[in-house]
């Protein structure tokens, strides 16, 4: 758990996914006039209500620069990539393991990486956690 590395002196941070996604829709809602543009964050992605945010008229790429420097600032966060990177992240050395990890049928539309020793998990108790799929 965070708090235990911590102990250690590593940086550790923990985030709810319930409230991260909650801030969002509530931060897209007032930028850019959308209700609930996110249909859930079930780490490590955001899934778009893409439904909804067809009927407001509003472009996806204008919530995913909404949602990718809210998440920079987020302490416990390295990167989030949409699923077509914005330019200025075409070339991250995650870039490529984002990318082959994308399924069509089963990939949501943004992909949180969190940073070392930092947990995306609502408050509670956590029998396993595992490790990344890309190695």
């Amino acid at each position: 758990m965070p708090e235990f590395t911590a102990s250690f002196g590593h940086r550790t941070a923990r985030s709810g996914h319930t409230a991260i996604m909650f801030d969002h829709n509530a931060e897209i809602e007032e930028a850019l006039g959308v209700k609930n543009a996110i249909k859930a964050f079930f780490r490590p992605y955001f899934y778009y209500d893409h439904d909804n945010i067809a009927v407001s008229g509003v472009n996806t790429r204008e919530i995913d620069r909404l949602i990718v420097q809210a998440m920079s600032d987020r302490e416990g966060i390295d990167i989030a990539m949409p699923n077509v990177p914005l330019s200025e992240q075409r070339g991250d050395f995650v870039e490529a393991p984002i990318r082959n990890y994308f399924h069509l049928a089963r990939s949501g539309d943004v992909y949180v990486v969190k940073s070392p020793y930092s947990f995306l998990l609502d408050p509670g108790a956590v029998a396993v956690m595992h490790g990344s799929p890309w190695r």
